[in-house]
C-alpha cells in the first residue's frame, strides 16, 4: 500500500511538470499508472478477504467467495511482479528514466 502511494504521488509531480517533458513523458506516467492500479486492486483484494476471514468462523457459506478474494490478490500479485519485471526492473530503465528525466524542453 505504501509503495502505491509513493508511485502516485511521484506520477502526481511528474504530470505537474508534464510542459517540460513533452509527449515522452505520456508513456512513463502510464507505467506508474498501470502499478498504481495493479497495486490498487491487489490491496482491495487483500482488505477485503481480511475483512471476510473473521466472519468465515461463523458462517462457512463465505469460503467461496474468501477463497476468490484471496485468489484474486495472488493473481494481481503475479501480474505486478510480471509488469515490473518486464517494465521497470533492469538497469538500462532506470538510467533510461534517469537520462529522460534530466533532459527537459527549453521553455
Amino acid at each position: 500500500h505504501a509503495f502505491r502511494l509513493e508511485t502516485k504521488h511521484l506520477r502526481d509531480t511528474l504530470e505537474l511538470f508534464r510542459a517540460l517533458y513533452g509527449p515522452g513523458l505520456a508513456p512513463r506516467l502510464e507505467d506508474l499508472r498501470k502499478i498504481q492500479e495493479l497495486l490498487g486492486q491487489a490491496n482491495d483484494h487483500v482488505v477485503a478477504a481480511g475483512r471476510l476471514r473473521e466472519r468465515v468462523r461463523t458462517d462457512l457459506a463465505l469460503q467461496p467467495a474468501l477463497a476468490f478474494l484471496d485468489n484474486g490478490a495472488k493473481s494481481l500479485q503475479a501480474a505486478f511482479r510480471r509488469y515490473w519485471r518486464e517494465r521497470m526492473d533492469a538497469p538500462e530503465i532506470e538510467v533510461r528514466w534517469a537520462n529522460y528525466l534530466r533532459r527537459r524542453k527549453k521553455p
